[in-house]
């Protein structure tokens, strides 16, 4: 094989290469960043009272946790969250909760959530 043909083969695998990624890595980002084994996780290192707590939040938890993945939130930004939801009865009746039980304490323990994911996931690509 010349050199020529050398150059364009590696440009064509190239191509096909690029092509790929760029299939595949939008339907990538349509997967959940949170899941329901992260979850349990988390549940199987507190406390028997608080993990009763959270398992009765267990689908509003991991939803939100997946809006507000990779997202920092100080208490204003859940005051103002905890409103706008307060507000939204659709993602109410979605996550199966009344407007009492929508308060600052549900943020609290999504953002537990995913300190404790991202503190596992840290340690896990530390090791490799």
């Amino acid at each position: 094989m010349s050199e020529a043909q050398q150059y364009e083969l590696g440009s064509y695998v190239n191509l096909m290469e690029a092509s790929t990624q760029l299939l595949i890595n939008p339907i990538q980002g349509l997967s959940p960043k949170y899941a329901e084994p992260d979850f349990d996780e988390f549940l199987s290192r507190q406390s028997e009272e608080r993990a009763a707590h959270c398992i009765h939040y267990k689908e509003t938890i991991v939803v939100l946790a997946n809006l507000f993945y990779d997202i920092s939130l100080d208490e204003k930004d859940v005051s103002l969250l905890v409103k706008f939801f307060k507000k939204n009865d659709k993602f109410l009746d979605m996550a199966n909760i009344s407007k009492d039980q929508m308060d600052a304490e549900l943020f609290c323990l999504v953002k537990e959530c995913l300190s404790f994911a991202c503190h596992k996931n840290n340690l896990f690509s530390e090791k490799s």
